[in-house]
C-alpha cells in the first residue's frame, strides 16, 4: 500500500508530502518506521522497544520530531513497515544506519525528557508548561496534541 505523509514528526528523514511504500512484517526491529492505526487515523513513527506481555507484542513508538512517545502499540494495530519513501528503498545500508542513529537520538530523547519531568525540577518545570503550552483538547476518543502528527493519508 501507498499513502502520503502529512504532518512534521518524521523530520528530518520523513518530510511533508512524502510517499510512503508500506509492506506488513511478522516482526519489527529498532528504527523502523510502522505505520499503526490510531484513533481515527494511521500515523507513521518509529519502533523504539518491544516487549511480550500476555502473549501480545507490545512496540514503544515515537516521532522523532515528537518529544513525548506514542506509548505501546500492540503488534495487532501496526499495518507494516515502511519499505520506500519517494520511491527509493529503504533496504539499503546507509538508510538502515541512518534509522538506527535517529532511533538512538530518538530515544534518548524521549529518555531525557521523561527523567527531566519526572525529576524534582520537573515539578517546576511541569507547571511552566502547563501555563504557557497548550493543553491537549480531547474530541470524540482522539486526543489532538501540540506536537504535530504524522498523518496518513492514501495516495491519490
Amino acid at each position: 500500500m501507498e499513502l502520503i505523509s502529512l504532518g512534521g514528526s518524521g523530520w528530518p528523514l520523513v518530510s511533508d508530502g512524502s510517499v510512503l511504500r508500506v509492506q506488513s512484517k511478522s516482526q519489527y526491529a529498532f528504527g523502523d518506521l510502522v505505520v499503526f492505526c490510531g484513533a481515527r487515523i494511521q500515523i507513521c513513527h518509529r519502533v523504539l522497544s518491544r516487549r511480550f506481555s500476555d502473549g501480545i507484542e507490545w512496540y514503544l513508538i515515537k516521532g522523532d520530531a515528537n518529544l513525548e512517545a506514542d506509548g505501546w502499540v500492540p503488534a495487532y494495530r501496526i499495518l507494516g513497515c515502511v519499505v520506500a519513501m519517494d520511491q527509493k528503498s529503504t533496504d539499503g545500508f546507509a538508510h538502515r544506519v541512518l534509522s538506527t542513529l535517529m532511533a538512538i537520538a530518538s530515544l534518548a530523547q524521549w529518555r531525557t525528557y521523561e527523567w527531566i519531568f519526572q525529576s524534582f525540577v520537573g515539578v517546576r518545570l511541569r507547571f511552566v508548561r502547563e501555563k504557557f503550552w497548550p493543553s491537549p483538547l480531547l474530541v470524540g476518543t482522539y486526543r489532538y496534541v501540540s506536537a504535530p502528527w504524522l498523518l496518513m493519508q492514501p495516495k491519490r
